[in-house]
């Protein structure tokens, strides 16, 4: 944990699991994650707490710093997460972030729940989205502003779509892509969904059971993240060795 901490903190993934169904204690679970250059995800911090709060939120990532020598709060140049966080309150921890809304629950959370889906309702969103998912991946505020134009476009005359638009329009430097694009080296990060990635993961391994104890859902990460880590190793050594048998087969 510390070292991916170490090589790959520029950008923290941070989310924790609404359902209270993982133990006896109603006890949620709360992470930290970082990507590798290869896009995989490697969690830095695990956490149950009784419920999601910034104040657990400091203590998990000032916890984290503090057993990771060379990684600094300055260190830290992005952020994703969902609308829980408040970007004032994050940059306390981190002074150097852009703490961004991520696409996953913003857009891409599946049957119709999405922050959008939700705001809009299933009917509207249907017509929008494709205009909301090019806004999000336009490179320039220009081009993210023509595809929200197209936006306003599809809600005609409906005063009260045209004004939830216009108010995404206004939070887009949090949620577009253009504005991420101004972080260097993140320019290419594939998703934002890699803590929702570490969720599912737990989940494969150890199913939520309410009658699990805390101490079962601590065992079942630690063995998770061992089996996860052999995994992004092998993976490691299998590159190389493709790698060395092209090299070797060079004139």
């Amino acid at each position: 944990h510390r070292a991916a901490f170490q090589l790959y903190g520029d950008a923290l993934f941070l989310d924790a699991r609404k359902r209270d169904t993982m133990n006896v204690l109603g006890m949620r679970y709360m992470t930290l994650v970082v990507i590798d250059a290869n896009n995989k995800f490697w969690p830095i911090s695990h956490s149950f707490v009784f419920d999601e709060d910034h104040t657990l939120y400091e203590f998990a990532c000032r916890s984290t710093l503090e057993m990771t020598p060379g990684r600094t709060k300055e260190s830290i140049k992005l952020g994703f997460g969902d609308l829980f966080f408040e970007p004032h309150r994050v940059k306390e921890w981190f002074p150097n972030i852009l703490m961004m809304i991520d696409a996953y629950h913003l857009i891409h959370a599946r049957n119709n729940q999405s922050i959008l889906a939700k705001e809009f309702g299933p009917v509207v969103w249907s017509d929008l989205k494709i205009h909301f998912v090019n806004a999000l991946e336009a490179n320039t505020e220009v081009e993210f502003l023509k595809h929200i134009d197209h936006a306003l476009a599809v809600a005609g005359s409906d005063q009260v779509v045209k004004d939830k638009i216009a108010a995404w329009q206004k939070e887009g430097h949090r949620w577009g892509h253009y504005s991420r694009n101004t972080v260097m080296s993140h320019r290419f990060i594939s998703t934002s969904n890699y803590a929702e990635q570490n969720h599912w993961s737990i989940k494969a391994n150890a199913p939520d059971d309410p009658n699990r104890t805390l101490e079962q859902n601590i065992a079942d990460i630690i063995v998770r993240d061992q089996t996860l880590f052999d995994g992004r190793q092998t993976d490691k050594f299998r590159w190389w060795a493709v790698r060395g048998a092209q090299m070797s087969a060079m004139p």
